[in-house]
């Protein structure tokens, strides 16, 4: 039977929940490094190409951009999985998006540690968002995630979490908006973060790779 989470035509519009992990669960992070890698290819490929640095070590001329085809929404990255919240404007904007993401941090991955093969577990899945209820605690699910690592979420560095809670200027490769319009203030959503660890399954149809 094929996973209800196996999504293979996306939406000019429609939101949808990305994520995947690695190989027999193993870990897709093993430093800072790689983490740091990771957003940066989330960086290139979703910002206007002229804004970014050319001078970084991991700047390619050659690298697509998917500014203005897909926006990312809110993310998480987990030691072994990726949450990826994301929103298509393009058609085949995330399919291509995903596709590119996944073929650069592996041959990253690989380089790095003298490996070959895949790192993640098949094609990543993806489970649309088709009500603001749904969107709020997909949100919440996201950003609490380093919960399950005995973290702070406010102070974990691997997700777009503290974007949304200070006052510090959100990435422009992030679109913080898209969430933050469905609340009165930054202290709500703040205060909704904070609520009691949700399981997925519990409101978010078990969208759970853990």
């Amino acid at each position: 039977m094929p996973s209800k989470h196996t999504i293979r035509s996306f939406f000019d519009g429609g939101y949808y929940h990305i994520f995947n992990r690695g190989v027999a669960k193993q870990d897709i992070y093993l430093d800072k490094q790689d983490y740091a890698v990771f957003l940066y290819y989330l960086k290139s490929f979703l910002s206007d190409p002229e804004l970014l640095d050319k001078q970084d070590p991991f700047y390619d001329s050659r690298r697509l951009s998917f500014y203005g085809k897909v926006e990312l929404i809110c993310y998480c990255l987990m030691p072994n999985h990726y949450h990826l919240f994301v929103t298509q404007l393009e058609d085949q904007g995330i399919s291509d998006f995903m596709r590119a993401l996944s073929n650069a941090y592996t041959k990253y991955f690989n380089n790095k540690y003298d490996r070959v093969g895949p790192i993640f577990q098949g094609r990543f899945k993806a489970a649309g968002v088709y009500s603001d209820m749904h969107f709020m605690h997909l949100s919440r699910y996201i950003h609490q995630n380093p919960i399950d690592l005995g973290k702070d979420i406010l102070g974990y560095d691997y997700s777009s979490c503290r974007y949304f809670l200070t006052e510090d200027d959100s990435p422009s490769w992030l679109n913080i908006n898209h969430t933050m319009d469905l609340f009165h203030s930054t202290e709500e959503y703040r205060q909704f973060l904070l609520q009691k660890r949700i399981k997925s399954k519990d409101i978010l149809e078990d969208e759970s790779i853990d």
